[in-house]
């Protein structure tokens, strides 16, 4: 059974962009990551999920993320706000702003609500799989890499 403490295997982003979206399940499918990926396209959405309300209840079907990307520039996304909520109520899951627009403000920001790394999109691939593997979502041969931070 999955744990509502984050250590199941999800990763729950938060992204309204179809490009990003069908982006971001190729790289994780190349890079080989086998953890569930979950969409959600808006604030309301991911706090739902983060909460367990309607649909997602289920925490067997439905676990707490050990890994939440979050676009904070898209306004629809509420990106900021999630990110704030994630670090107050869920202070074990790792998060990533992404975003296409990162003014040096919106990163620092970011940085001050308690993200991890930041994201600039459109990366290539390589570089989104690098940073889930610098998070250790997919054990590296390279021990340098692998403990590293990334700061994108």
């Amino acid at each position: 059974m999955e744990s509502e403490t984050g250590n199941g295997k999800c990763i729950l982003a938060l992204e309204s962009d179809k490009r990003d979206i069908f982006e971001m399940q190729r790289t994780f499918q190349l890079a080989g990551i086998t953890d569930k990926l979950v969409l959600v396209r808006n604030r309301d959405e991911s706090l739902c999920y983060l909460k367990g309300i309607g649909i997602y209840i289920d925490r067997v079907s439905f676990p707490l993320p050990r890994l939440m990307l979050i676009d904070v520039c898209a306004p629809i996304c509420g990106g900021l706000e999630i990110l704030e909520w994630v670090k107050a109520s869920l202070p074990s899951t790792l998060a990533v702003a992404t975003g296409r627009d990162l003014s040096p403000q919106l990163i620092q920001e970011a940085y001050d609500l308690g993200t991890h790394a930041v994201f600039q999109k459109p990366g290539d691939l390589q570089e989104l799989s690098n940073l889930i593997k610098t998070l250790d979502f997919v054990p590296s041969t390279n021990t340098e890499e692998s403990t590293r931070e990334y700061h994108g």
